[in-house]
Formats: structure tokens, sequence, C-alpha cells
């Protein structure tokens, strides 16, 4: 199992955030969810944790920070035992420029506390397998408290589009099956590129006017995302 060093320019931990779930332009696989179940993290199969929530994670990177990140999010089966198999994710709500997708994938970090919370690059360089997002069975069942005895990690690459003057997504969209009955599942993993567009969102209201800090030489925090 490897602990991967978490990049946290700044990063904001919201235990219980209350951000908007509507669906907008979606990011990997584009398109609205017909005919689905929707429902947030903690009230149906697939999601961090019972109650929702278990891994929330607001942040945002300095202006100055060129990216690419990946991200990453635990995700196990809050109800039943069936498997959960991965078809889409998106951005819940694109705000400023949005952010580029460059990929998703899951990642099998082990028993333990390793994993990523955020980090430069994408694909992320670690050991372990990544496993496309899209197919992927999710078959870990979720603890009553506490985190899931694996780490299971989805991870987003993601990056500025051109011309950029601050944007992210606000929650996350993931559809998934369970048999032959689909589900979007709203987690609370929201990230930002800070600019002039974005400064009004957790992730980027509380860095200042600047000047800041060079991302590359900041100080590296090890650490799971939870």
């Amino acid at each position: 199992m490897t602990s991967v060093p978490n990049h946290r320019w700044a990063v904001v931990l919201a235990v219980a955030a209350a951000l908007s779930t509507a669906a907008l332009g979606a990011v990997l696989n584009a398109g609205a969810f017909p005919g689905v179940d929707r429902h947030t993290d903690g009230s149906g199969p697939l999601g961090s944790g019972p109650g929702g929530g278990a891994n929330s994670l607001t942040m945002g990177w300095f202006p100055n920070d060129p990216g690419p990140w990946t991200v990453g999010y635990e995700l196990c089966l809050v109800q039943g035992t069936d498997p959960a198999i991965i078809e889409r994710v998106s951005a819940a709500r694109s705000v400023g420029s949005g952010l580029n997708l460059l990929g998703a994938a899951f990642i099998d970090f082990g028993v333990g506390t390793g994993g990523i919370g955020d980090i430069s690059g994408y694909p992320p360089k670690v050991p372990e397998t990544l496993h496309p997002a899209i197919g992927f069975s999710v078959t870990q069942v979720c603890p009553s408290s506490g985190s899931p005895p694996r780490n299971v990690q989805l991870v987003v690459g993601v990056a500025k589009p051109a011309g950029s003057h601050g944007g992210g997504w606000e929650n996350t969209d993931i559809a998934y099956r369970v048999g032959t009955h689909q589900y979007v599942v709203t987690v609370n993993q929201s990230f930002y590129a800070c600019g002039q567009a974005v400064w009004w969102t957790v992730g980027c209201n509380s860095m200042g006017p600047g000047p800041y800090p060079n991302p590359r030489a900041h100080p590296v925090v090890g650490g799971p995302s939870t």
C-alpha cells in the first residue's frame, strides 16, 4: 500500500456541503440522465458512507497554479451488496470557465490510510493499477461508521480550459447501475481553479488578492482524502 502525498494549495474540508445539485453539462460521456433515480450521498446504493458526506471535500488551487490535477474520493456500497457499475462521471454544476476532464479511474490502495486527496498531474504516478472508471464494479460495502476497510478511490483528472478566468465544478455526479436499475448519486466533491470568475466560491474566497506562493514549492502534506 502506498501513501500518496497531497499537494494541498488551498483545501477546505466540508463535513456537510450544502451546494446545488442541479445537473448541467456532463464532462465525461456528456449528456443528461433521463429515466434514472437520482439521490444524494448516503441515500442510495452507491456513496461514501451511511448518512452521506463521509468524504466531503472542497478545494481550490491558486490562480498561478497551471495544473493539471488529480483528486480522489472513496466510494462504497451504502445499501445492499450487489455491485454498482459505473457508467458516467460529470460535474453536478459547472461554474465560471469550468474544468476540462482529463480522465477518471479507480484505484484500490488496499488496507490502511494511503490514497489521494489532491496531487499535481494526471494520470497520477502511483504503483497501483488504474482501472477505467466506466464499467468499474464497486463491490465494497460501507461500514456503519468510519472509513471502509479498503481504500477504493475514484480519481478524477482535471485541467483549466484555454483562456480560463477561473472555474470549477460544485459536487460530482456519478451515474451507475445495479443490475438493470440506473441511478445517479451526487457526491460532495467540489474543486476550483481559482480566478476572478469564481472568487465567491467556498474553495477560493479565503485566498485574498495575492501574491501567491509558488505552487511547486508548496510544502507537501500526506494523508487520505477524508
